[in-house]
């Protein structure tokens, strides 16, 4: 995997990261204190990637879990806090925003 700048976000718990149809990688963590989820993303052969964007889905109850679809479109799954719900955010096409 290649290194990814923690420039502009402090990160929480530990980041989990996977390969989209475009072959960027999308790395997705929690911020300190589980407040959110934060996503970074970077192309193949960038030296850093986008900027981190904010936190999605409230405060999170466990780190972030993220899959691909069988057409590759990325799919982020987060724990709420205490359990209460799953928070969900997916690429509306493969390797798109």
């Amino acid at each position: 995997m290649l290194p990814i700048s923690r420039r502009n976000l402090l990160i929480g718990a530990a980041g989990v990261g996977a390969l989209d149809a475009a072959d960027r990688l999308e790395v997705f963590a929690s911020a300190p204190g589980a407040a959110s989820c934060a996503r970074r993303r970077r192309s193949s052969g960038s030296a850093d990637g986008d900027a981190w964007e904010p936190g999605f889905g409230g405060a999170a109850g466990a780190p972030p879990v993220v899959a691909a679809d069988a057409d590759g479109r990325s799919e982020v799954f987060v724990l709420a806090a205490g359990g209460s719900g799953t928070r969900h955010r997916w690429q509306e096409s493969p390797g798109g925003a």
